[in-house]
């Protein structure tokens, strides 16, 4: 029992983490460079409605590479072996290709619903008769986070067979199920959104690399056994 705990803290397991954390500090890399749109976009612009077009369209690019580096990730834990940059890049390069093909209907979809929410919730702190609405708005947005966030896994794990109506199902099923779990992920991706705008360079640094392995921890599984259990149906 005493090794099953001292486990964690052995030198395997850290060496372990460290690789992981490694690989997806240069898989980040390369999506900071696919993602720089977005990134200019936060550093120079400040988001109201007028220039909620441009965040939109940015966001819609902002997708591929989203699903690129979770395929990433799940190729660095499935291989379990340390590569080069280069191999990285041609790797994030491969996934992009495919998820940019099938992606921009979805992607595009859920832009859209995520520029009306915040536009909703723009005009709601600007007029103090609708704060009352905040609360309401929050919860929404959480599971809408969380929705978004399992979207992202479902859309890149899932077979050729699933259509995006059945996609967004899945998704809103896991985030409401898995309530304690949305409320992390959406919290998460909060704090990396809330770190781009404010101030980008930290998600250059560090951010990217322990926000995508926060969410891939926490994702994964349970996309995993959902996606099983939508093929043995």
């Amino acid at each position: 029992m005493f090794d099953k705990m001292k486990r964690p803290f052995g030198t395997q397991s850290i060496s372990k983490i460290v690789y992981h954390f490694y690989g997806i500090a240069q898989l980040c890399l390369i999506f900071i460079i696919f993602s720089l749109p977005w990134i200019l976009t936060n550093m120079f612009l400040k988001y109201t409605p007028l220039t909620g077009f441009i965040y939109a369209i940015t966001g819609v690019l902002l997708f591929p590479n989203l699903q690129a580096l979770i395929l990433g990730i799940d190729g660095l834990y499935a291989q379990d072996e340390q590569q080069k940059l280069k191999q990285y890049f041609q790797l994030f390069i491969g996934c992009w290709r495919d998820q940019t093909k099938k992606t921009w209907l979805g992607s595009s979809v859920i832009v859209l619903g995520l520029m009306v929410y915040v536009s909703e919730f723009y005009l709601i702190m600007q007029h103090n008769e609708l704060r009352f609405m905040i609360i309401p708005f929050i919860i929404l947005g959480t599971f809408f986070g969380g929705m978004i966030v399992n979207y992202l896994f479902i859309d890149s794990f899932r077979g050729p067979s699933m259509s995006f109506r059945k996609q967004v199902y899945l998704a809103c099923y896991l985030s409401w199920r898995k309530v304690i779990l949305t409320i992390l992920i959406t919290g998460v991706l909060a704090l990396w959104l809330s770190a781009g705008y404010s101030t980008p360079i930290l998600n250059i640094l560090l951010g990217n690399v322990v926000t995508f392995w926060l969410l891939y921890k926490l994702s994964y599984r349970s996309v995993r056994h959902a996606l099983k259990l939508y093929y043995k149906i």
